[in-house]
């Protein structure tokens, strides 16, 4: 006599056309768990990029050649900032015309023939080809060059600037300098927040001098960067600049509260599914 250990199960009414098996409805379930939770995931990555947004400035002599992806800030060498402010307006950051730069020095032992906008020899298209700057060689105390940016929507933003004096040879990227830098945002942050930097040479083929923060903006206040340079601060007759080729402001983007309210629902779902 045989037995059979193999199990049997019974399934009621699985005869019938119409019959779903169950085993196939908790796959079905599964699928559209992992379906939704997948979905609930790529609005997640939605988040960090759904706000970014960017302000890329290449400072340079009025009619140079702007780097790719910056807009130009134009001003004349040896401008009178007094009778010609250098102001730029942009669009940025989700407005139109809402973002007003601008750039003023004070101090100038030789007045505005120690404001300079310079173009050099190097590639037309690089944003440190070409900069603004202050010259300390004759002399000055406590000289100053600042960019102010108003109209910035509330919220977190990273800045980032070049200052390289771009070229080679003679008399082509070999100006520098040792600045400090200070910052005032919607915080109060002031003071130097970085002391003592030197300014890229081309003529010493090292890296660009960059100078990196974060900062605040109220949605009203302007935010200002400063370069102060006082005369025998590099040390040598071409190290006495305080200049500036190019700044990027990016905004932290913040979660999106529609994106967010989605994910909730999504995550109710799959709760109410167990």
């Amino acid at each position: 006599m045989g037995f059979n250990l193999t199990p049997e199960f019974k399934l009621e009414n699985a005869d019938r056309p119409d019959y779903i098996s169950p085993f196939a409805t908790f796959n079905l379930h599964i699928s559209m768990k992992r379906n939704l939770l997948a979905s609930s995931l790529a609005l997640v990555g939605l988040l960090s990029t759904a706000h970014a947004a960017s302000l890329s400035l290449d400072l340079q002599p009025a009619g140079g050649t702007t780097a790719a992806g910056f807009e130009a800030f134009e001003v004349t060498n040896n401008q009178d900032l007094a009778v010609t402010p250098a102001t730029s307006t942009y669009s940025a950051f989700g407005g139109t015309n809402n973002i007003v730069v601008t750039l003023t020095a004070a101090n100038l032992p030789d007045g505005n023939a120690d404001f300079r906008a310079v173009a050099r020899n190097g590639a037309a298209g690089d944003v440190v080809n070409d900069w603004i700057g202050v010259d300390t060689r004759t002399g000055g105390s406590d000289v100053t060059m600042a960019i102010s940016v108003l109209g910035l929507p509330a919220g977190q933003y990273s800045w980032l600037s070049y200052h390289h004096d771009g070229g080679t040879g003679t008399t082509n990227g070999n100006l520098n300098g040792t600045n400090d830098y200070s910052l005032v945002d919607a915080s109060g942050t002031t003071g130097i927040v970085a002391d003592g930097i030197t300014i890229g040479e081309g003529n010493l083929g090292g890296a660009i001098s960059t100078f990196s923060t974060n900062f605040t903006s109220d949605g009203s206040a302007a935010v200002t960067f400063t370069q102060i340079m006082d005369a025998g601060q590099g040390g040598t007759s071409n190290a006495l600049f305080a200049l500036t080729s190019g700044v990027v402001i990016t905004q932290v983007p913040e979660p999106s509260t529609a994106l967010l309210g989605v994910f909730g629902l999504g995550i109710l779902g799959l709760r109410r599914r167990r």
